[in-house]
């Protein structure tokens, strides 16, 4: 049976990547015409991922690890 997918892993996964995506971005203006994020800005959709990075930092989840088997070998 196929393990139903995580909603903390993924988010963590989304969250990590859109930080690391405007880590030395300074003028967020450009706003998204298309797809998941359309009629936002930049600057919102960093607002938020850097939102939800803090709120697990605060709050964090015990539904998954940050520990990979790879990482334990």
């Amino acid at each position: 049976m196929k393990d139903k997918p995580n909603l903390q892993e993924i988010t963590r996964d989304w969250v990590n990547g859109v930080r690391e995506y405007y880590k030395d971005t300074g003028n967020l203006t450009q706003v998204f015409m298309r797809g998941y994020f359309a009629g936002m800005s930049e600057r919102e959709v960093k607002a938020l991922a850097d939102m939800l990075f803090d709120n697990h930092e605060r709050s964090p989840s015990d539904h998954f690890t940050n520990t990979v088997k790879d990482d334990i070998e």
